[in-house]
């Protein structure tokens, strides 16, 4: 597992930053759970210093997979949202990644489709996240357990199935490691 070379400290926080997002965009990872995983331990050590959510983007290039913008939010009950995805350009975006310093499961997870519509939910849910971007949704937790919330996959499902009956959000999340 990578480990971080820094220490966070709030008066060397931006600069800590800034240096992840330096450090992450030279690195190339062979799989999307080993990118996951350097986020996680960046992540991790973030939110440990801060007490709330981090973020960043996951972005695919051919064979390989890129971490992109770390950011933090101001909020400590707040979601990290997005970022900008100012690197759109080294890539195709594949997901939202964060971690939660509290809570130990995606947000939003009883939204559910039926005959073609959804329930909706928590607005500013990591379900909703997805809904609104279009692309999956990856949470690292504090035992550095990570998970995916399938959203091509939910979305596969929910416009193929005709049956009336709710496919849920919850039933799409994946173990990754």
């Amino acid at each position: 597992m990578y480990q971080p070379n820094f220490t966070i400290s709030s008066n060397l926080l931006q600069y800590a930053l800034a240096g992840a997002n330096r450090r992450a965009q030279a690195t190339r990872h062979g799989s999307e759970a080993a990118a996951v995983n350097y986020f996680g331990a960046i992540g991790l050590a973030f939110q440990k210093r801060l007490g709330r959510e981090v973020g960043a983007n996951l972005v695919q290039a051919g064979n390989e997979y890129k971490v992109v913008d770390f950011h933090y939010d101001s909020d400590k009950w707040g979601a990290t949202g997005v970022s900008t995805i100012a690197n759109r350009e080294i890539g195709v975006w594949k997901g939202i990644m964060h971690t939660h310093p509290t809570n130990v499961s995606f947000s939003g997870l009883g939204v559910y489709y039926q005959n073609g519509r959804t329930s909706f939910g928590l607005m500013e849910s990591d379900v909703n996240q997805s809904m609104v971007h279009g692309v999956s949704n990856y949470l690292v937790l504090p035992n550095h357990t990570a998970q995916r919330f399938n959203y091509e996959a939910w979305m596969r499902a929910a416009m193929s199935d005709h049956s009336g009956e709710r496919i849920y959000a919850r039933d799409f999340v994946e173990n990754i490691f």
